[in-house]
């Protein structure tokens, strides 16, 4: 799973890079991986991560000739007030469930583990402070925190 997310990183940062605005990017690597998807059901593809990138940076090519031909229209400061960008109920609902899921599984740690995942995730303490307060040297502190990541990782794919 990590290996698609570096390739959508990727894709993300080279469609910036060429000057896209990174919600732009975002949208433009989503319907890239869309039809990268979509065309490795019919046909195979030895290096999907240039076909994710040039596929993108064409679309991204439409997109600047499409807003070139589009008439400029200011939003009027009325409708932007209108505009909502809170989430949907159902965007909601969703966020809801993958936070019980992760309650749940930081729950599943042993109390040690799950006290300094927190400490170095949440409280921002570095792995010599963890260590220190834990009596313990930082390789464990990096083992253990290595754990937990891995731990929460597997429980949340298989949720």
């Amino acid at each position: 799973m990590s290996a698609i997310f570096k390739m959508l990183r990727k894709a993300k940062a080279v469609l910036v890079k060429r000057g896209a605005s990174h919600a732009d990017a975002e949208d433009l690597v989503q319907e890239a991986f869309i039809r990268l998807d979509a065309y490795t059901k019919a046909a195979e593809v030895r290096v999907p991560e240039a076909v994710l990138i040039r596929t993108a940076v064409n679309l991204s090519v439409d997109l600047v000739r499409r807003r070139r031909q589009e008439p400029f229209v200011p939003m009027d400061a009325a409708v932007a007030r209108v505009v909502d960008a809170s989430p949907n109920a159902e965007e909601s609902v969703l966020s809801q469930q993958r936070f019980n899921i992760a309650c749940d599984a930081l729950s599943r740690l042993k109390p040690k583990t799950r006290r300094i995942l927190l400490a170095q995730r949440v409280y921002g303490m570095s792995y010599a402070e963890i260590a220190k307060a834990e009596g313990m040297s930082v390789d464990g502190v990096e083992k253990q925190i290595g754990r937990a990541v891995h731990f929460l990782t597997q429980w949340m794919e298989t949720q």
